[in-house]
């Protein structure tokens, strides 16, 4: 299926291409998905998309305060269930 990405945690079962569009059935494996740390999320994440200054700080080992981290572990929610 060339050009597109996938989730981390999913894998192609069987794709069709019709006339005038194309089906994609997709296995995802949520128990791999679940087991990911927050620092695991984060990378993967970097990987699809662009970091934020706060996802940097944090891979950088850099001190963060008690506000950025509910900050970074409500962003990192919301990025887990994207992928």
């Amino acid at each position: 299926m060339g050009n597109i990405s996938l989730p981390p945690a999913a894998r192609y079962l069987v794709w069709f291409v019709m006339n005038n569009h194309t089906h994609v059935v997709l296995c995802v494996d949520k128990d791999l998905a679940d087991s990911w740390s927050m620092t695991e999320v984060i990378r993967r994440w970097h990987q699809l998309y662009q970091s934020t200054l706060l996802s940097q700080k944090y891979q950088r080992g850099d001190r963060l305060s008690k506000g950025e981290v509910i900050s970074l572990e409500e962003t990192v929610t919301i990025y887990h269930q994207r992928l």
